[in-house]
């Protein structure tokens, strides 16, 4: 017994200091796997992660050291590196850390995938309602990360409409901001379009106010109310122009009265006048434009800003797109904003009394093109007060309205006596112009006696207008001189006079100075409007055979077809059609099309001789349209015609121009038997091919339509011969032509099967031992099965 006593005692001895030198050695591994972890890793490493599982393992087997290696893990949560931290959260989870512990830890993480995490370990360890409690909480935070996180995870659980409201209440400002944006995307909700006006009365200004910029993108009933109760007390620069800006969106024209009112009536106000003028006047509001003008009598400061806000409230500010009312076609009006005539008038009469006059005069080409008559008796009383340095503006109205609004003449008859004789010329030349003769004597003085050049040719081409007897022998007398400074406007207008007996002679004198001016100056053009007014059949045959002439001169025959507009017969408008067709030369072409359209003005529903001819010319861009109005709205046989006309245009601009035909022509049933005659017997091998594919849409064909289709398979059976002896001997050049028959001829074969036209050609083709032929037997062969 003694002896077992002396070996338990001697056992006990040596095992405690065992166990205590294992633990010392753990806890130095422990130092050590911290140390590694710590330091910073080598690129491509993996030894901090190795350290931390390492620890882990560690902390499993030796409780003593769980706590510290629990406080370790914890610290890694916010470590930048991504493996690290979600393993460490891993292994703390392994390690069974308390989760309210390891929840909060990862929360206060600065990484928001570790926060997020956090959070969800939280929402799922309690019960739903201090989950749902403890998100709103975070949600209404002034951490971004953890706000942001909890945000995420509640619109994932409960949705947009749920979250929105304590997400508006977040001390995150750019949460507030990021919910108003994620409602806008669901606006067609009704109860998104709620929370969103609610969020009007947001206590972050820039939160209420981005959800009033889409009430107004959007045109929300209540947008305008909303966001004008809110500028109206408005002290804030920044917010004024942000609130103005979103009030642009909305489309009620009550905008423009509200902003009028503010303008003028607000001292909060600090918008740029100029600004808020200009959105004002983008409104085209009828109610503004009183006010503006009431208050232009009352402000220098603004008053050009205002007089450009009323201009566009005239609707004067568009451009008037058929100044010289050429043509028929008024539809361009309707797709502008309405012109306002009686305010402009106002607006012109209020400039006058303010002695603004540049300003004013700037009105004249509205008030010369409108409708009312009034504007006759406005622009009457201004030249009557205008000055001098604007006159010149108010006689080119009053010369438009004389021209083209039937206007009276008095106030340029008064006007020749004015004291500067410049104002009594130009007068004078208007008078003349419009066939009024008060002015004869200003005019036939100035062609002597006025010092600028200028004005004395301008004098003679008047008094040709007028053409009165006494200044016959005067201009007769300069249209012979070539040497005379005024002889091209002599030539010009002495063709006004060439009724009497001098109409040979002044169509001799004309014809002569045309032959000898040069192309690209104003001599010819001087000599072929001499013959336009010479307006005689000889003279006009004249002009016809100069622009027939292809070797001519392009700049004068392009300038005698648009002369050509004032003799609308038989021959004018077959010579514009040819040159359409025919000409390539652009301008030419494009002169042609501008005088075809004054004959037949342009209806876009239908397609007429201009556009026949248009779409066989290289020109066809000059109606942009043009293609797509073919395949809407021609005839079926306005396509059968242009599918076996003659074309101008290059191989690849017809084969585009033909595909647009073909394609067109599917949608037709009305195919007649001699257009497709027609169209098989064309000699573009491509519109054969067309003909084959609209014969195929056929049910039965007739017996001329069989006979055209075999003879014309027999036709092209033997060019096809010809063309592939042709390219054995010259492979290269010959290729595509041959290429181009056989498709042709397969096309042609292919139509007889279909419509069981068995002729000489498709059976002797059928029982050919030529080797070369194979290609057509197999393609007969494929429609017989």
């Amino acid at each position: 017994q003694h002896q077992e006593l002396i070996t338990k005692l001697r056992s006990t001895k040596t095992k405690a200091p065992k166990i205590k030198q294992k633990l010392v050695w753990q806890q130095r591994a422990f130092g050590a796997y911290l140390g590694l972890i710590r330091q910073a890793p080598e690129y491509g490493s993996n030894m901090q992660l190795r350290a931390l599982n390492a620890l882990s393992t560690l902390a499993e087997t030796t409780p003593e050291l769980s706590e510290s290696t629990e406080s370790c893990l914890l610290t890694l949560l916010n470590s930048d590196d991504y493996t690290l931290r979600h393993k460490a959260f891993e292994k703390l989870q392994a390690l069974g850390t308390d989760v309210e512990r390891l929840g909060y830890a990862a929360t206060t993480s600065p990484q928001a995938d570790i926060a997020k995490q956090g959070l969800v370990l939280l929402t799922q360890h309690y019960p739903v309602k201090k989950s749902k409690s403890l998100l709103e909480e975070m949600i209404c935070s002034d951490d971004e990360t953890l706000s942001e996180e909890a945000y995420q995870l509640y619109l994932e659980d409960q949705g947009l409409l749920a979250v929105s409201g304590f997400a508006l209440e977040s001390q995150n400002i750019d949460l507030r901001t990021q919910v108003i944006d994620a409602l806008a995307v669901e606006f067609d909700d009704k109860k998104v379009q709620k929370v969103l006006l609610d969020a009007c009365n947001n206590s972050q200004p820039s939160v209420a106010m981005r959800a009033m910029q889409y009430l107004a993108k959007h045109q929300h009933p209540d947008a305008f109310t909303v966001i004008s109760q809110r500028l109206t007390d408005e002290t804030n620069t920044q917010y004024q122009s942000v609130l103005i800006v979103a009030l642009q969106q909305i489309k009620t024209p009550n905008v423009a009265v509200f902003l009028v009112d503010y303008l003028l009536n607000n001292p909060l106000c600090q918008f740029s006048d100029g600004k808020l003028l200009e959105i004002i006047g983008n409104y085209r509001n009828r109610e503004t434009f009183a006010t503006l003008l009431t208050h232009l009598k009352k402000d220098n400061k603004k008053s050009f800003a205002i007089i450009k806000s009323l201009f566009v409230i005239t609707g004067f500010d568009q451009p008037i797109q058929d100044i010289e009312d050429q043509s028929n076609d008024r539809r361009w009006l309707e797709k502008l904003h309405p012109y306002h005539e009686d305010l402009l008038l106002q607006l012109f009469q209020t400039l006058l009394d303010l002695k603004l006059h540049k300003e004013a005069v700037e009105l004249s080409l509205g008030l010369a093109w409108m409708q009312d008559k009034k504007a006759d008796q406005a622009l009457s009383d201004a030249a009557n007060v205008i000055q001098k340095d604007y006159l010149y503006l108010i006689i080119g109205a009053l010369n438009y309205r004389v021209k083209r609004r039937e206007g009276s003449p008095e106030s340029l008859v008064r006007l020749l006596e004015h004291k500067e004789s410049d104002i009594q010329f130009l007068a004078a030349e208007v008078l003349a112009l419009n066939g009024h003769g008060q002015g004869f004597n200003v005019l036939f003085a100035a062609v002597d006696y006025q010092e600028e050049d200028s004005l004395r040719q301008r004098a003679v081409l008047a008094l040709g207008h007028l053409a009165d007897e006494r200044s016959l022998e005067k201009i007769l007398k300069l249209a012979e001189d070539k040497e005379h400074y005024l002889h091209d406007a002599a030539i010009e207008a002495i063709g006004h006079m060439g009724d009497g007996e001098h109409s040979e002679k002044i169509f001799k004198l004309i014809t002569n100075a045309f032959e000898q001016a040069d192309s690209f100056g104003n001599a010819a053009k001087h000599a072929i409007r001499g013959l336009r007014y010479l307006n005689t059949l000889k003279a006009w045959q004249y002009l016809l055979k100069h622009i027939g002439d292809s070797d001519g001169r392009w700049a004068t025959r392009e300038f005698a077809l648009l002369e050509l507009k004032h003799w609308d017969t038989d021959a004018s408008r077959a010579c514009v059609l040819k040159q359409l067709r025919e000409d390539d030369d652009c301008e030419v072409a494009k002169a042609a099309y501008t005088t075809a359209r004054h004959y037949w003005p342009l209806d876009k529903q239908i397609i007429d001789e201009v556009d026949i001819a248009l779409v066989q010319g290289e020109n066809a861009y000059l109606d942009e349209d043009l293609f797509e109005r073919l395949g809407k709205y021609a005839t079926t046989e306005q396509l059968l015609q242009l599918l076996s006309a003659d074309y101008a245009g290059n191989d690849y601009s017809v084969q585009q121009t033909l595909s647009v035909l073909a394609q067109a022509l599917q949608q037709h049933d009305d195919l007649s038997d001699k257009a497709l005659i027609e169209a098989l017997e064309a000699k573009r091998t491509s519109v054969v091919s067309i003909a084959c594919r609209l014969l195929n849409r056929q049910p039965k064909l007739s017996k001329a339509l069989n006979t055209s289709l075999s003879k014309r398979t027999e036709e092209y059976l033997v060019r096809w011969q010809k063309d592939y002896q042709v390219a054995q001997q010259d492979q290269y050049s010959y290729q595509n032509r041959l290429q181009e028959t056989q498709s042709c001829l397969l096309a042609l074969l292919s139509t007889q099967v279909v419509h069981d036209v068995y002729g000489e050609t498709l059976l002797g083709l059928l029982v050919s031992e030529e080797k070369t032929q194979r290609v057509f037997q197999e393609k007969i062969l494929s429609g017989l099965s």
